[in-house]
């Protein structure tokens, strides 16, 4: 299960904050990259809150990747990556929303801050932003539809959106949380954690 889930990804590097989105190309032209990794992409990783617009239904706490053709690559699998508003959606949140195809969703999710909400300033400022889109299809665990990071075995709700449309909606053009690498020879995988030091 842990295997389906992870797909190819055999690192993850992620941090407090963003960095470039152009990163993953850097790390594969570096010296060291291969024979180690074989591939490398860098996502937006979230949480937010998903409401079906056509029955009113809500979702909480659901994992939100931006992606682009890059992760699916990385991944081995033959998924055509969302474009413009489109959503693809793990089974488990189709289901639980009633979503089919051709539906809308509206996700609200936390604005990147540098002021922490908790304080005076921080909720003078309005940190959520609403995103519209429209349901293309629900994303089978074969087609990585469950990936997640995250140590679970419960149901994986998960939606994967354009990376381009968090970045312009978060207004952080460019910009990733989550570096993804898969791992090369096997015969190397071992030495991977100073490995993926050396290259950052």
């Amino acid at each position: 299960l842990v295997d389906q889930r992870l797909g190819r990804t055999a690192v993850a590097v992620t941090g407090p904050g963003f960095f470039r989105q152009a990163l993953a190309g850097d790390v594969k032209k570096a010296e060291g990259f291969t024979p180690a990794f074989a591939d490398a992409a860098a996502i937006i990783a979230i949480e937010a809150a998903v409401t079906h617009e056509p029955s009113g239904r809500k979702a909480s706490k659901v994992n939100v990747y931006g992606v682009d053709p890059g992760f699916f690559t990385l991944h081995g699998v033959q998924v055509e990556a969302p474009t413009g508003r489109q959503a693809l959606l793990s089974p488990a949140l189709a289901d639980e929303l009633g979503a089919a195809a051709d539906d809308g969703l509206l996700l609200r999710v936390q604005k990147p801050s540098a002021i922490p909400t908790d304080t005076l300033a921080g909720r003078r400022n309005d940190t959520t932003r609403a995103v519209r889109l429209t349901v293309r299809e629900r994303l089978g665990p074969e087609r990585l539809g469950e990936f997640t990071l995250r140590p679970q075995q419960d149901a994986v709700r998960a939606v994967f959106v354009p990376i381009a449309r968090l970045q312009r909606d978060l207004e952080l053009p460019g910009r990733a949380n989550v570096l993804l690498m898969s791992a090369g020879s096997p015969d190397v995988a071992a030495g991977l954690q100073p490995r993926t030091s050396a290259l950052l």
